[in-house]
């Protein structure tokens, strides 16, 4: 049976992952890029001066305020909490949290260190980069894939070792290099490739394993580095003994080293200088007296005359009105606010599932990470509760750093988070000896966040199900205006969880209101 181009990249993408399909594909001159279209709204008269409330000060919400200000409508932002930014939250001295479960972390990082707890990265494509470069937010390099980390499993034939990420990944390219150069040599695969294209891969394959001229794949430092490093002289260096076959397909790790060849991944990314919450800052010097803090939204209805809204202190309740509302308050907070939405819209509301995530951020008197391990910027895997270790790509070389001790998300976040603070450390530390041994003598500091437990967020992204599957009718529901309400978020995106998922959607949402304010008949009393 003739296998096409289609399917010869699924069977090499199931077995080696993304790495291997994008050098195939370059080698088939398969390869493309697009680039995001440009956000170019024009003002229009009727719309000057329109009143627009927006409810939530995340990164969703503000972006919406922020694009119709300069649209010129009259706009209101009202934030629960007392800082801006939602998820977009970066922890350093002075931060302060009770959780709803009533306990309270202060954060005694030294100055100028701190963590991201919520999101950390941007890849190139994102439009968070715009708002960056538009806001005057500086960024800088961060490493998201070091093969130098470390990978450790428990289970398997290679459970407690302590190896090189590059090790087993420059053992599995080689294996699966050898494996599919034996296919392609032999015309296994199919009449479809064309010569060129079996010359192509096999080139691609030789060059991805290392292969000898026997298309044998026995180690090399090309593939997975050195045991001991070269140096002067007769110094030539020793290369380790390669892994078994069954050892580097035997655990369930492998995902992890490819996961930065994702859509939204890469080897190296973006990240803010100082913490992602410079974002959420530059907005909120923007908005100015806009922005009200410390303003939860307790009421949404709707009349003739447009939207009103009650917020603040349950004791002390407020009213503001507009014509339309941007509603970018979380799913999880807003099926707790009364509101006059259908029915429909409730249970649709009701039904979005946010995922358990949650990081704890670890001050270190040594960075023994870059002095001990080499090992700069980039994360760690494990089987492990903890998942990961992520190393900072900031303050190189001085003498202490924070690292997040873990990012969990699903089942390993959920135990975490159903944890105090001090046991979701001693977690971490107990772990991370596995993958550091004498970890915990170089504590000086932690600050854990379970963003199921944050008040007024309750969750971390909206998880829809699989990335490809069509999404339940709920979410088209939300996606659509109530009245003149229009929601927005990452999660009425195709990038949940991601900064420029809440950035999409709040551009979608400002186009919607402002097709509608500029068609429509200006009421008497707009200007």
């Amino acid at each position: 049976m003739a296998t096409t181009r289609r399917q010869f990249l699924a069977v090499l993408g199931s077995l080696a992952g993304a790495p291997a399909v994008e050098g195939a594909l370059q080698a088939l001159g398969l390869q493309s890029a697009h680039p995001p279209p440009p956000f170019t709204p024009v003002p229009t008269e009727n719309a000057r001066g329109r009143k627009v409330l927006v409810l939530g000060g995340g990164l969703a919400g503000m972006a919406s305020a922020y694009e119709l200000l300069k649209l010129g409508y009259d706009v209101t932002v009202l934030e629960a909490q007392d800082r801006p930014g939602g998820r977009c939250f970066s922890v350093r001295r002075g931060t302060r949290v009770t959780d709803v479960d009533g306990e309270t972390q202060v954060c005694e990082f030294d100055a100028g260190q701190y963590y991201n707890c919520g999101p950390a990265r941007i890849p190139g494509h994102a439009v968070t980069l715009d708002y960056c470069r538009e806001l005057g937010v500086p960024v800088e390099v961060m490493v998201n894939r070091n093969p130098a980390a470390y990978v450790v499993t428990t289970k398997g034939p290679l459970a407690g070792r302590r190896l090189r990420q590059k090790e087993v990944e420059g053992d599995q390219d080689g294996y699966i290099a050898e494996l599919l150069s034996k296919a392609v040599s032999a015309k296994k695969l199919d009449t479809e490739l064309d010569e060129t294209d079996r010359a192509n891969l096999l080139d691609y394959l030789r060059s991805l394993g290392w292969l000898e001229k026997d298309r044998h794949y026995r180690g090399n430092f090309h593939t997975r580095g050195f045991a001991s490093q070269p140096g002067a002289a007769d110094e030539i260096g020793e290369v380790g003994a390669i892994l078994s076959r069954t050892g580097v397909f035997g655990h369930d790790l492998g995902f992890r080293f490819f996961y930065a060849f994702d859509v939204n991944q890469a080897p190296a990314m973006m990240q803010v200088v100082g913490g992602t919450d410079g974002i959420a800052h530059a907005f909120a010097r923007k908005l100015g007296k806009r922005l009200h803090l410390s303003s939860p939204v307790r009421e949404i209805a709707q009349d003739g005359a447009g939207v009103r809204v009650r917020y603040g202190a349950s004791d002390n309740l407020r009213e503001a009105r507009a014509e339309f509302a941007v509603c970018a308050l979380p799913f999880t907070t807003l099926r707790n606010v009364t509101s006059d939405f259908p029915t429909e819209v409730k249970a649709a509301i009701a039904g979005v599932y946010y995922e358990a995530a949650g990081k704890i951020g670890l001050q270190f008197g040594r960075r023994f990470w870059e002095e001990d391990d080499r090992i700069y910027g980039g994360m760690s895997w494990t089987d492990q509760t903890i998942t990961q270790i992520m190393y900072p790509s900031a303050g190189l070389l001085a003498p202490k750093g924070v690292l997040v001790g873990y990012y969990a998300y699903q089942k390993e976040a959920a135990a975490l988070q159903a944890m105090r603070h001090a046991k979701r450390l001693e977690t971490a530390l107990t772990e991370g000896e596995l993958l550091h041994p004498g970890y915990r003598k170089h504590l000086q500091s932690a600050f854990s966040v379970a963003w199921g437990k944050m008040p007024w967020l309750l969750g971390s992204w909206a998880e829809w199900g699989e990335d490809d599957a069509p999404r339940p009718a709920g979410y088209a529901l939300l996606c659509r205006p109530m009245g003149r309400v229009h929601f927005a978020g990452d999660a009425l995106s195709w990038n949940p969880g991601w900064m420029h998922g809440a950035l999409a959607s709040a551009r979608h949402t400002v186009l919607a209101i402002h097709a509608r304010a500029s068609a429509e008949r200006v009421p008497a009393q707009a200007h």
